[in-house]
């Protein structure tokens, strides 16, 4: 009797618990990139061209013109008592520069430019199966991104 009335209130309060989206009601995203320019790593500009793409087709009176520019480094941290490669550190270094726009003539324009930097890491133990590593090591670096990019729009939010 007292297991299914501990059930009956967990479930009451998980179903209360008011998990939404971040960005799902946020009106502060008010903003609009009219250009985007990538440099370096392909795998992580394309995961990152992806979640800009709906930030193209916005519409806002503020416009401005992103520059991407990305590293990504892996590298061995430990190796096993055989001299094979046991653990790997991933690195994802990012530098976006966002420059706004005047899109209209107006004197009152204010010239905005700044630089962000950021950089993220994760440790990804080494798999006798390489084909499944990289696939593990693909849902890293995206991962990864779609935190680079998370705290981009917070930064851009709180500019």
């Amino acid at each position: 009797m007292i297991k299914k009335i501990l059930t009956l209130l967990l479930i009451i309060n998980l179903n209360g618990c008011g998990y939404s989206p971040m960005f799902k009601y946020n009106n502060d995203l008010n903003f609009k990139i009219t250009k985007i320019s990538f440099e370096g790593n392909r795998l992580v500009n394309n995961s990152l061209k992806s979640k800009f793409g709906r930030f193209l087709s916005m519409k806002s009176d503020n416009h401005f013109e992103v520059s991407v520019n990305s590293f990504f480094n892996k590298k061995e941290i430990s190796k096993n008592t055989k001299g094979e490669i046991d653990i790997y550190k991933i690195q994802i270094r990012t530098f976006i520069t966002v420059k706004k726009v005047n899109t209209n003539d107006l004197n009152d324009f204010e010239p905005y430019s700044k630089e962000y930097s950021f950089n993220e890491e994760f440790l990804q133990k080494s798999k006798s199966d390489k084909f499944e590593e990289k696939k593990y090591e693909t849902s890293i670096v995206e991962n990864l991104t779609d935190t680079i990019f998370d705290k981009f729009i917070i930064s851009m939010i709180n500019k």
